[in-house]
């Protein structure tokens, strides 16, 4: 035998060989309880001209045996043999059944980057964690808040502390802000954070002037809770990253011994 052969089946059957140990049985429960204990694989060689499509259900040294169809009058036949020479004259599909995902692979090279690597797992794993990070904080809302903060900061120093949009200029900018290009625009943004404010609650208007209420405190209470849980999820987020790449790592070298050690 060349060796060009030997290499090939060698590869083919140290490569599938796991299709032996997770090989996925007739039914495979999607939903569920049942579905969270998922492990198994099931693979197709289907000949690119369509003359027949066989469900793999052992891995041999020189081929693999399943269930072999023709067509719809001829049926099937079990324990069909197909050796690696053939799989050139093929399309090999492979389906890993993980939990509820199904995780899908066109080659043997994708299934050894992709699956022995953890590459799929590792997303699976981000992508839980990314439902439970915030979005990055709108403009508004961080807008709100530090107004909020700086009339309570005011209302400390002074309980009779009251504003206005041209006043809230002077405090958030109070050098030369009247010279400002833009200082029609900051006014009338202003308007509309402070109706916003009183509208939540957190300020009250009277003759044209916005003080405090006594909700605002509970606001500010909320808004920093919001912010300590924002930056734990995002600490999170970044060692779910480092995670990932760790079990790429761990994969590849696995990999590299499999085929090392052979």
């Amino acid at each position: 035998m060349k060796l060009g052969n030997i290499i090939r089946d060698k590869y083919y059957s140290v490569v599938l060989n796991v299709l032996n140990k997770k090989l996925a049985p007739e039914t495979i429960p999607r939903t569920g309880d049942k579905a969270q204990q998922v492990d198994c694989i099931a693979a197709y060689l289907k000949a690119k001209d369509g003359s027949y499509s066989l469900l793999i259900d052992k891995v041999l040294p020189k081929g693999v045996q399943g269930r072999l169809w023709k067509g719809d009058d001829i049926g099937h036949t079990d324990n069909s043999f197909i050796t690696y020479s053939e799989f050139s004259e093929a399309d090999l599909e492979i389906t890993h059944f993980y939990k509820t995902y199904n995780l899908t692979y066109d080659s043997t090279i994708q299934m050894i980057y992709k699956g022995w690597s953890h590459y799929y797992k590792g997303l699976i794993l981000l992508g839980k964690a990314q439902q439970f990070v915030f979005n990055k904080r709108k403009l508004a809302r961080f807008e709100k808040l530090e107004t909020l903060r700086e009339i309570v900061d005011k209302t400390v120093q002074n309980p009779d502390f009251s504003t206005s949009p041209i006043m809230l200029n002077e405090l958030k900018h109070p050098l030369h802000w009247v010279f400002h290009p833009d200082k029609d625009l900051n006014i009338s943004f202003n308007k509309l954070l402070l109706e916003s404010l009183v509208e939540s609650g957190d300020l009250k208007l009277d003759n044209f002037q916005y003080s405090l209420t006594s909700q605002a405190l509970n606001t500010i209470s909320e808004f920093e809770k919001d912010e300590r849980r924002h930056i734990q999820l995002l600490k999170q987020q970044n060692w779910m990253k480092i995670l990932t790449f760790l079990l790429v790592l761990i994969g590849g070298a696995q990999v590299f011994f499999t085929f090392s050690g052979q």
